[in-house]
C-alpha cells in the first residue's frame, strides 16, 4: 500500500467508530413534504415511472405502495397471490407446470397447491400477523387497500388496454390480507422447505417389504454410498439453498472512510436476480415525514423495502452461502411406515389431509393427498437426488426450516428503513438475529466504517453438535459431498436443535456464533462464504453450516476482491462514486484474463481441431469430429477481454468456460487452490488434457451451428426483449464476470434474458454516498424496467437507460422530487 494512502488509513481507524450514533452534520434543509386535507397518499412519479410515495400513516403509506405495484404488476402480483393460496389447480390445471420460477424451482400446479396448503396453512399466517409490529401491519394493511383500489378501477373500465392477460381471467380477485401475509411466508421458507415442493407434496408411506441389501438387511453398501456422494455432488450445494440454481445472487460493496476519504461510506448493491416473475424486483421510495423516508427496491409483494438506502443509512444482500434448514433421518418402527422411534419410544407423524380445488367439467372437483409431518418438519421423498433418500420402510427424510418459524423478518426491514445510523442498523440485526438467507453490507452517513454480517436465522448445529448427532452410515457421505449441510439422526431427542442462550428463536444460533465484520476500508461479498468478507482480515472459526473457510473462491468472487483493492492502492484518488459506477459495469472476464492466450495459442496452432465429444451435452461424435477454429481463433485473439457491448468473441470464451466447468477441478488446472493465495489460485489450465481439447473445439463447434457469428458482438448475442430487442452487455458468473446477465437460453437461439426457462442478472443497482451537507446522493438501475406490463410505458425504458449504461441520479429530496415530477395519483381517505 502506497505510503500516502496507508497514513489515511491508520488515521480513519483511529476515527470514533460510535459517529454515526449522533447527528454531527444534519442534511441541508428542504422543502416541506404536506398531503391535501382528505389525502391518504399522493403517489409522485419521475423518469421511468419511479413512484415517491408520501403518506401521513403507515397506512397510507402502504396504500400507496399498493397502488403503484398494481399499476405496475396486477397480472404478475395476482398470479402469485393465486399460487401461495393453493389455487393454480383450479385455474389453470392440475398438470400444467408453474408459470414462473418463483425462486423454488417449476413444480406442477397440483405439487405447488399441495405444498404451500400443507405448510402455509390458515393457523401459520394468523401467528405470522399476530406477531408483527402494529406498524407493519398497518403498512401491509395499507398495501392491500392500494391493491384492491387500483383492482376496482380496473373493473370500472379505467386503465384501458392495460394488464390484457388478467384483466378479464376469473381468478383475478380482491386480495385479502391472508393472502399478504402467505406472500411474505413464501420468502420466508424460500431457501428451506420451497426448494422441495416436490418431495414434500409428492412424500407417500412406502408400500412393500423391508429392504435388502449386500451388507445386510437394510444396510446401504459401500457401492451404494459411493453412488449417493457422487449424486449429492453432482447436485451441488446450491440445490439445498435458494432456488437450487447456479448463478443466483449478487454482488455487494461497502466502503469506508479510508477509501472514501470523507465522514461517509459508499454502498454498492447489485442483486443477480430474477429479469421476470414475482420474486423481481419494484423500484420505490416511501416518505412518512418525521417517521420514514426511504427509497430502494422490495421483490413483488412484500414491504417494506429490502435492498436501499434512507437519509443515514445505505445497505444491500446477497444469497448467504449458510444452509438455512438441517435434514433429519427418521428411524421408522418395522411395518409402520408412519410411525417412527424417538429415544426408542413411537411416535405418530402427524398426518394433514390437504384439499385441492380443481375445475371439473360442471364444478369444482376435490383432489385430496395426506401429507405428513414430524417433530422436526415436513417429511419429504428425498429419492429424486438419490434412492437412498426416500421414503422407504426402514427411514425417512424430514426438514427443518429454521425460518418456517421465523415472524421477525420484516420487522427487521422495517426498522432498518427507519434508522438513524450505520450504528441503530446494526443495533438492530444483531437484537432481531432475523435476517432470513442473505449476507448484509451497509454504509453510513457521518460514520466511518463498512459493515458486513451474516447475521440471522440459522440453525443452531455447531461443529461438534454436527458430528454427535450425525445419521450413521448416510451422515458422513452428506459431510465429505455436501460440507455445512448437517444430516442429524432424529431418533434422538439430544439430537434436536439446541437453543442458544444469545439467541431468540428456539433451535437458531446465538449472535456470538455468527460472522460480522467492521473495517475502514471495504467490505465485500460476491456470494462466497463469509471467510473472505475482506482478504486482509479473514473471518475464522465459524461452524460449517455457515459457509466455507479456507476454500476455494468462485472466479466472480476473486474478481470482486481484486477491484476493490485497486481502491486500496491506488494513489491518491479516492474512492467516490463515479469510479465505483464505472468500475463495476467494467464488464472484465478474470479468466480470460490470465487464460485466453495460453488457450489461444495450445489450440490455434492448427486450422482445425478434431474434437470426440462435448462435455456439455456429453455427445460422443464417432468418428471425431474435424472443427475449423480458424475463424474463432482470429476473433479471440482480438477480443478486449470483456462483456461490454462492443466486444467482439465473448461468446467463444463463455461458450468454451461453460463446457470447462464440467471438468472436475483436480483435472482442470495446473495449480491448486492455495489458502494463502485465494485471490489467484487455483490457475493455469491443463491445456494438454483432451477434455480442454473436446471444450474448446465443442464450444466452436456449437457457435457454428447457431445463427451466430463468431465475430458477433456482444449486444447481438445477449439481449431482452422489450418493444423491440435491446442488446445488452455482461454474462454469467462462471467465467469470473461480475456484471452479470445470465441467461437460461442456449447460443442456439441466442441469450435472451426473457429466455423461457427464465433469466438471472443484474436487476436493482445503486450506488449511494452523501455530499458534502450529508444529503443522500444516489444514482440506480432497474435493468429489466419498472413494470411487467407490455401495455406500461415503463416495460422497457429503464432496461434500454441500462443497456446504454446510464445510471439515474435519483430524486430523494423534495425539491429534486418536484423537479423531476412527470404525473401524480392521489389517494383520498
Amino acid at each position: 500500500m502506497p505510503t500516502q494512502r496507508l497514513i489515511r488509513y491508520l488515521t480513519a481507524l483511529t476515527l470514533p467508530l460510535l459517529a454515526a450514533c449522533g447527528d454531527s452534520r444534519p442534511p441541508q434543509a428542504d422543502a416541506a413534504a404536506v398531503l391535501p386535507p382528505g389525502a391518504l397518499a399522493e403517489i409522485r412519479y419521475t423518469r421511468f415511472g419511479i413512484p415517491h410515495v408520501l403518506a401521513d400513516s403507515y397506512f397510507g403509506a402502504g396504500a400507496g405502495w399498493g397502488y403503484a405495484i398494481a399499476e405496475d404488476h396486477l397480472c404478475t402480483l395476482s398470479e402469485a397471490y393465486l399460487t401461495f393460496r393453493g389455487e393454480r389447480s383450479l385455474a389453470f390445471g392440475p398438470e400444467a407446470p408453474a408459470a414462473f420460477d418463483f425462486s423454488f424451482r417449476k413444480p406442477t400446479n397440483l405439487e405447488s397447491d399441495l405444498f404451500w396448503r400443507f405448510v402455509a396453512t390458515d393457523a401459520v399466517i394468523a401467528r405470522y400477523q399476530d406477531e408483527q409490529e402494529p406498524e407493519l401491519r398497518e403498512m401491509i394493511e395499507g398495501m392491500v387497500e392500494g391493491l384492491n383500489r387500483y383492482l376496482d378501477e380496473i373493473r370500472q373500465g379505467q386503465h384501458a388496454g392495460r394488464h390484457t392477460a388478467c384483466r378479464e381471467a376469473d381468478w383475478l380477485q380482491d386480495v385479502q390480507i391472508e393472502d399478504a401475509y402467505r406472500r411474505l411466508y413464501a420468502l420466508n421458507v424460500a431457501a428451506a422447505q420451497a426448494a422441495f415442493i416436490p418431495e414434500i407434496a409428492n412424500a407417500q408411506p412406502p408400500l412393500g417389504l423391508v429392504p435388502q441389501r449386500s451388507s445386510g438387511a437394510g444396510a446401504p453398501s459401500q457401492e451404494e454410498l459411493d453412488a449417493l456422494a457422487k449424486d449429492l455432488r453432482a447436485a451441488g450445494p446450491a440445490r439445498f439453498r435458494l432456488s437450487g440454481r447456479h448463478g443466483l445472487g449478487s454482488n455487494t460493496y461497502a466502503l469506508g472512510a479510508a477509501l472514501t476519504q470523507q465522514d461517509h461510506g459508499l454502498s454498492f448493491a447489485n442483486p443477480h436476480w430474477f429479469w421476470s416473475g414475482p420474486n423481481r424486483f419494484h423500484q420505490i421510495h416511501v416518505k412518512i415525514p418525521g417517521r420514514l423516508n426511504v427509497a430502494g427496491a422490495a421483490i413483488l409483494g412484500a414491504i417494506p423495502v429490502l435492498i436501499g438506502f434512507n437519509d443515514d443509512v445505505a445497505w444491500s444482500h446477497t444469497v448467504s452461502a449458510a444452509y438455512r434448514m438441517a435434514l433429519y433421518e427418521l428411524t421408522l418402527v418395522p411395518a409402520l411406515p408412519t410411525r417412527y422411534l424417538l429415544d426408542g419410544i413411537p411416535r405418530t407423524m402427524q398426518a394433514v389431509t390437504v384439499r385441492v380445488p380443481v375445475r371439473g367439467d360442471a364444478d369444482i372437483e376435490w383432489i385430496e393427498r395426506t401429507l405428513y409431518r414430524s417433530v422436526h418438519g415436513p417429511i419429504a421423498d428425498l429419492s429424486t437426488l438419490n434412492p437412498l433418500l426416500g421414503w422407504n420402510p426402514l427411514k425417512a427424510y424430514a426438514i427443518r426450516d429454521i425460518n418456517a418459524d421465523n415472524f421477525r423478518i420484516f420487522e427487521n426491514y422495517l426498522r432498518w428503513n427507519q434508522a438513524p445510523s450505520l450504528q441503530a442498523f446494526i443495533d438492530v440485526q444483531k437484537e432481531l438475529l432475523a435476517v432470513p438467507w442473505v449476507n448484509t453490507a451497509a454504509a453510513g452517513r457521518d460514520d466511518p466504517r463498512a459493515y458486513y454480517a451474516d447475521i440471522g436465522a440459522v440453525p443452531n448445529v455447531s461443529d461438534a453438535f454436527a458430528r454427535r448427532c450425525r445419521a450413521l452410515p448416510i451422515g458422513p457421505v452428506f459431510a465429505t459431498a455436501v460440507p455445512g449441510l448437517p444430516l442429524l439422526d432424529g431418533a434422538r431427542s439430544s439430537c434436536e436443535l439446541p437453543s442458544a442462550d444469545d439467541g431468540v428463536q428456539a433451535g437458531a444460533m446465538g449472535l456470538s456464533q455468527m460472522p460480522s465484520l467492521e473495517r475502514v476500508d471495504y467490505v465485500a461479498n460476491m456470494n462466497d462464504s463469509y471467510w473472505l468478507s475482506n482478504p486482509a482480515e479473514p473471518l475464522t472459526g465459524f461452524a460449517a453450516i455457515l459457509g466455507c473457510e479456507q476454500c476455494e473462491q468462485s472466479w466472480r468472487g476473486r474478481l470482486g476482491h481484486l477491484q476493490a483493492l485497486d481502491f486500496v492502492q491506488q494513489d491518491p484518488a479516492p474512492a467516490d462514486s463515479a469510479s465505483l459506477r464505472a468500475l463495476v459495469l467494467s464488464g472484465r472476464v478474470l479468466t480470460a484474463e490470465s487464460m485466453r492466450d495460453p488457450v489461444v495459442a495450445t489450440f490455434c496452432s492448427d486450422d482445425t481441431l478434431e474434437v470426440e465429444r462435448d462435455p456439455l451435452s456429453g455427445d460422443v461424435f464417432d468418428p471425431p469430429v474435424m472443427v475449423n477454429v480458424a475463424a474463432a481463433c482470429a476473433a479471440l485473439s482480438q477480443w478486449n477481454l470483456r462483456v461490454t457491448a462492443e466486444a467482439r468473441g465473448a461468446h467463444i470464451w463463455e461458450e468454451f468456460w461453460l463446457r470447462v466447468e464440467t471438468i472436475p477441478v483436480d483435472a482442470r488446472y495446473q495449480t491448486s487452490f492455495d489458502p494463502a493465495r485465494p485471490l489467484t489460485t487455483p490457475a493455469e489450465l491443463q491445456l494438454d488434457a483432451p477434455a480442454l481439447r473436446d471444450a474448446f473445439g465443442s464450444a466452436v463447434l456449437a457457435i457454428q451451428r447457431s445463427p451466430f457469428a463468431l465475430d458477433a458482438r456482444r449486444d447481438e448475442v445477449l439481449f431482452a426483449e422489450r418493444e423491440e430487442r435491446i442488446g445488452l452487455y455482461g454474462g454469467c458468473d462462471y467465467p469470473g464476470v461480475f456484471t452479470m446477465a445470465c441467461s437460461l437460453g442456449s447460443i442456439e437461439t441466442g441469450y435472451s434474458m426473457d429466455a423461457e426457462e427464465g433469466a438471472i442478472g443484474n436487476s436493482y443497482l445503486h450506488v449511494v454516498t452523501w455530499g458534502d451537507t450529508g444529503t443522500v446522493e444516489a444514482f440506480t438501475m432497474l435493468a429489466h424496467s419498472q413494470s411487467s406490463d407490455p401495455a406500461s410505458p415503463h416495460y422497457g425504458d429503464a432496461t434500454r437507460a441500462y443497456a446504454d449504461g446510464a445510471w439515474l441520479r435519483l430524486p430523494f429530496t423534495e425539491r429534486e422530487i418536484a423537479q423531476s415530477r412527470t404525473r401524480s395519483v392521489m389517494l383520498s381517505e
